[in-house]
């Protein structure tokens, strides 16, 4: 295993660590009040599981442990995938502050109550969604086949944070009211915008591969 590999894992090892940790102060929000509120905290929480998700599909890949396929090595695709990708960065990293400024909160703050309306009406964690937005388009960006193949790790670390919120947290102080809420609202936006996200990535593949 190259070094390159190693440190890729050992984020996500790490990022997984996390998740429990979040859990263990989520299911008890009273005991672990002061850390949930603590401003200076949670701003370090939220700096390193950004750093640890974009880490993990950003270090740059080793084609001697996993050969990067031949179709990458396009000219056109390579060049579509990196305008993509920083297209996703620059208008998920938009997103994000837009959210933290909706929220008036970071991290584990509590909001005062269950914020339904705005982006929030787009999808239920427009935060964790954020997040691997940036990490996809960090990924495609350089064609980084590692960090490709690892993706979906770092999107299923924060599908998991995002339901350990719903079942410890908002999902409990705001119990009727967010049921409704999850009914109308996708955790991560509507259907349409991943396919439509899909179609964006497979169109080049599909072009290099008939040409």
């Amino acid at each position: 295993m190259s070094w390159n590999w190693f440190f890729r894992l050992l984020l996500i090892v790490i990022l997984f660590v996390y998740l429990l940790f979040s859990r263990t102060i989520l299911r008890d929000r009273k005991k672990y009040h002061v850390i949930l509120e603590s401003g200076p905290l949670n701003i370090l929480f939220v700096v390193v599981y950004n750093a640890l998700c974009y880490l993990a599909v950003g270090i740059r890949s080793d084609p001697l442990v996993i050969p990067k396929p031949g179709v990458f090595e396009y000219p056109f695709v390579a060049n579509w995938y990196s305008v993509f990708g920083q297209i996703l960065v620059v208008a998920a990293a938009i997103f994000l502050a837009y959210t933290v400024m909706k929220r008036k909160a970071i991290g584990g703050q509590d909001t005062g109550g269950l914020i339904r309306s705005g982006i929030y009406s787009f999808g239920r964690h427009p935060i964790y969604l954020g997040i691997v937005l940036v990490s996809l388009g960090i990924a495609i960006m350089h064609t980084n086949f590692d960090g490709m193949v690892v993706y979906p790790l770092v999107f299923v670390a924060n599908f998991i944070q995002a339901k350990l919120e719903e079942e410890y947290d908002v999902g409990v102080r705001f119990k009727e009211e967010y049921e409704g809420y999850r009914k109308q609202t996708r955790m991560f936006g509507p259907l349409w915008f991943w396919l439509s996200i899909l179609v964006i990535l497979l169109i080049p593949i599909f072009l290099a591969m008939v040409s």
